[in-house]
């Protein structure tokens, strides 16, 4: 079986020089020597590095190297690929080529690192293996995610479900708490209960650079300020029980003068059951829910409407692949 791994920097290619953190190509490698010096099959690995950044920094331009360098492979015949990517960034990369390769026909595992892979803490080589696994075992095709949270067994997610942990936490979760699959004990155990959403062949997508959208998180007393002509959408991030402080004249005035600009709203993470009815505010309001939609998802979705000049609330409201 051959294996395209495309590293693309993040911790999982760092070493520490002079007391920071930098990519490098001798440590994104040793991910793949270590996984030949404890498995002896006949995995083949084919390398690629069609650029070297911090995840922190990812932007469109990368983002669209990203997409085009794996469209281009699946069309060359390559149908099993491990993406090395930092953490911090990972739910929004994962989710830009789980709509980009919807339907093409591959199997591509996303792959990071909490620490680098020299650091007894990290969870990397972990999630490395986890991932190989994933594709010699698993032949439905689709976007996923190779993490293992502390305390966890690293587990296959879907990458178009992404949540972060808690603030301050390298975790990374599926919503729901659900997993395509688990490594227990060095082997892969697929979760037979999980259902593989239907993929809808996609168009092969770009990025524009900004996005021209713009994150509100939720804070008591907050008075949301941004200069409207430069957005054309605003996403909420709620508290944890999909809410925001609809009783704020500051929120009332602002989504007044984002409809009156063409600033589209939309509120991440929301819920379609046990809905509390300060939330039923957001159609007063204008702010449109995005049910059980992960905040990366809604981000990734908004922009790409943005960049293909489409109407950005009825793309959104439309699922490509298992986000709502």
């Amino acid at each position: 079986m051959k294996i395209l791994v495309i590293f693309t920097g993040g911790t999982i290619s760092c070493t520490n020089k002079n007391g920071f953190l930098s990519p490098s190509a001798d440590a994104a490698q040793s991910v793949i020597e270590e996984y030949r010096r404890l498995y002896s099959d006949d995995t083949e690995f084919e390398e690629l590095s069609p650029f070297t950044v911090l995840s922190e920094n990812l932007c469109a331009k990368t983002l669209n190297m990203l997409i085009s360098t794996a469209y281009e492979k699946i069309k060359q015949g390559y149908d099993k690929i491990i993406i090395c990517h930092g953490t911090d960034t990972l739910r929004f990369s994962a989710a830009a080529l789980a709509f980009a390769l919807s339907g093409e026909g591959a199997k591509v595992v996303f792959v990071s690192s909490n620490y680098p892979l020299d650091d007894k803490r990290s969870n990397g080589a972990q999630n490395f293996f986890a991932a190989v696994e994933f594709l010699k075992n698993y032949n439905e095709s689709g976007v996923f995610v190779s993490y293992k949270n502390k305390g966890d067994n690293a587990k296959i997610l879907l990458a178009s479900r992404l949540l972060a942990g808690a603030e301050g936490d390298d975790g990374i979760y599926e919503a729901n708490g659900d997993f395509a699959a688990q490594m227990i004990n060095g082997k892969i155990e697929i979760n037979r209960d999980y259902n593989i959403p239907k993929c809808r062949k996609s168009e092969i997508i770009k990025f524009c650079e900004p996005s021209q959208i713009a994150v509100l998180e939720s804070a008591p007393s907050a008075s949301p300020c941004i200069d409207l002509s430069r957005v054309k959408a605003v996403i909420f991030k709620p508290y944890h029980s999909g809410t925001l402080c609809t009783e704020s004249t500051a929120l009332a005035d602002f989504c007044r003068a984002a409809h009156k600009n063409g600033v589209s709203l939309f509120v991440a993470g929301a819920r379609n059951t046990d809905i509390y009815e300060s939330a039923r505010e957001f159609e007063r309001l204008g702010i449109v829910p995005v049910p059980n939609c992960t905040l990366a998802s809604l981000y990734i979705k908004a922009w790409l409407a943005v960049s293909a000049d489409k109407d950005i609330t009825a793309f959104v409201q439309k699922e490509i692949y298992g986000e709502i």
